[in-house]
């Protein structure tokens, strides 16, 4: 069950950037493993807490995701889901020949934390706080859909051109969406 949340989390990311946006991605794997490994080094490399390290795992593909984001500015269709795969490729080839900071092929065996006296070892804790995570993940995504940034999203998706002439700033909405994808993917691979 904790497997089917973490995969819920994962695609609603994938919802904004595909669903809301129109942009195809085929490289989102890519995004977890950078949170699952932004977690994982901020909890054993970098000694933080690991709350703290939950955030890191979604800032870290959240600035991988703005990065990403910028040939979609002029890429559509084929040519942006080929790009969005060969980053998927780039993170894992850097993540496979990190050495002693990304554990290779080996990767970084961590424990579950204690935090706040709840023990994450205990498998109903996990499954509890990801279940926590996954509502309010998807509360999240429903509210943008419903905002004005989500009608800017629908928008670009139907007609980009459309949505230029009514003042909506391509550059701007499209990095967002691929932001807050990657953010919620990352969120993904730290519970993963």
């Amino acid at each position: 069950a904790t497997t089917v949340l973490y995969t819920l989390i994962a695609a609603l990311g994938m919802c904004v950037l595909t669903g809301f946006t129109g942009l195809i991605s085929l490289g989102h794997a890519g995004f977890i493993m950078l949170g699952a490994y932004g977690y994982a080094v901020g909890v054993t490399r970098l000694g933080l807490h690991p709350g703290f390290a939950f955030i890191l795992a979604g800032i870290v593909p959240a600035v991988a995701g703005l990065i990403v984001g910028i040939p979609s500015l002029r890429l559509k269709g084929l040519y942006l889901a080929i790009t969005t795969l060969a980053f998927n490729f780039i993170v894992t080839s850097l993540i496979l020949f990190g050495g002693e900071f990304t554990g290779g092929a080996r990767g970084i065996l961590i424990e579950r934390p204690v935090v706040l006296g709840l023990n994450f070892q205990s498998d109903r804790v996990l499954y509890w706080f990801s279940l926590t995570v996954a509502v309010l993940v998807l509360l999240c995504v429903l509210n943008i859909r419903r905002s004005r940034l989500g009608r800017a999203f629908m928008a670009i998706r139907d007609n980009d051109t459309a949505a230029v002439s009514m003042g909506i700033s391509l550059t701007r909405y499209k990095l967002l969406s691929f932001t807050i994808s990657s953010f919620i993917a990352g969120l993904s691979g730290a519970l993963m």
